[in-house]
């Protein structure tokens, strides 16, 4: 039997220089990228909805699955995210970008 190669394989990072901060060899090394100085009250980044991994249609705040993009912020800004009724009646904000010219 073959012996599979289990350093491809691994989910372990592993540091490649000790005296590099930053881990490498992990499987989605290079493929994933994450904001840092992320917490429970930030809201989903702007890069999961501009990527095909998952569903666009949760609220960017909360996670919840019945969601509405704001009219009024769709004509100023080309990237508004989607929120539910629930965090717009929080008053939570409404996560949007690049401003229409």
């Amino acid at each position: 039997m073959r012996k599979a190669n289990t350093q491809a394989n691994s989910k372990v990072p592993s540091k490649l220089d000790e005296t590099a901060p930053r881990f490498t060899g992990d499987v989605i090394h290079g493929k994933a990228f994450v904001r840092l100085q992320m917490s429970c009250t930030t809201h989903i980044e702007f890069a999961y909805y501009g990527s095909s991994v998952g569903r666009l249609d949760l609220c960017a705040q909360c996670v919840s699955p019945d969601t509405t993009k704001d009219p009024e912020l769709l004509k100023k800004f080309k990237i508004v995210l989607p929120v539910c009724k629930a965090c717009i009646d929080r008053k939570k904000e409404i996560p949007k970008r690049n401003p229409k010219k």
